[in-house]
């Protein structure tokens, strides 16, 4: 869907493809055969495709990374098309420098974490492994629950994996608003990103986290299109 002049799933690839820390993008899609668009859809961008289980969310994702032989994995959601670059770099930043087994952007999809840690909004969410913390989750994540949502098992097994949590604090302290939410899973949700753009006057490719914050203070009738916050995906790990 339309995104502001560009396919919602395009708007996305094209804000992170110059990101320091992506070597190549893979669309990983389910083998339903209404998801043929979205394979179609990656031919057309030059980008890599997987298809897999609908259901057994980390199997695909697993099978997925081994097939394009990757030795570090980023999973980011089709439905948070305002992430950017400068995010994916600051997380995996924070998995190399931190040695964790798994880092991600700390949102209200994790309530395992200390309620003071400083949260950003939902729709903006890296998360960060290496390829063997990935496999490890796919071989000791047994229940329905845990392979729907494909990192759950890790933020739920503290004592398997070493989990880092990037705050929204220092540079990213504009983006500390857990209750806002970017990602579109509602029609309105699509409208906000449409009016985000067309408000922002400029390049929906190039238009700054700080921008889309400096927007929606300005106007918060837009913030009202966002509705209740609820967990971004069907990949959101550790639902309260």
């Amino acid at each position: 869907m339309d995104a502001g002049g560009l396919p919602m799933l395009e708007l996305l690839i094209r804000r992170v493809e110059s990101s320091q820390s992506i070597d190549q993008i893979v669309l990983a899609t389910t083998d339903l055969d209404e998801d043929a668009a979205l394979a179609a859809f990656a031919a057309d961008q030059d980008i890599g495709c997987f298809r897999g289980s609908s259901e057994d969310v980390l199997g695909r994702i697993s099978a997925a990374a081994k097939a394009f032989k990757a030795d570090r994995v980023l999973q980011l959601l089709g439905d948070n098309p305002l992430l950017d670059a400068s995010l994916v770099d600051a997380v995996v930043e924070h998995l190399a420098h931190n040695g964790y087994d798994y880092a991600v952007n700390l949102t209200n999809e994790f309530p395992e974490a200390a309620a003071e840690r400083r949260r950003f909004a939902i729709g903006v969410r890296v998360e960060a492994m290496p390829i063997e913390t990935l496999l490890r989750c796919d071989e000791r994540a047994k229940t329905t629950h845990y392979r729907e949502h494909a990192t759950s098992y890790i933020g739920r097994h503290p004592e398997e994996f070493r989990v880092g949590y990037l705050e929204a604090e220092g540079r990213w302290r504009f983006l500390n608003r857990p209750d806002w939410t970017f990602a579109v899973n509602y029609a309105e949700n699509l409208e906000l990103i449409r009016r985000i753009v067309s408000e922002s006057g400029g390049d929906p490719v190039a238009l700054g986290l700080e921008d889309v914050v400096a927007i929606l203070k300005d106007n918060r009738g837009l913030v009202d299109l966002m509705g209740e916050p609820t967990p971004s995906g069907g990949d959101a790990p550790c639902p309260a």
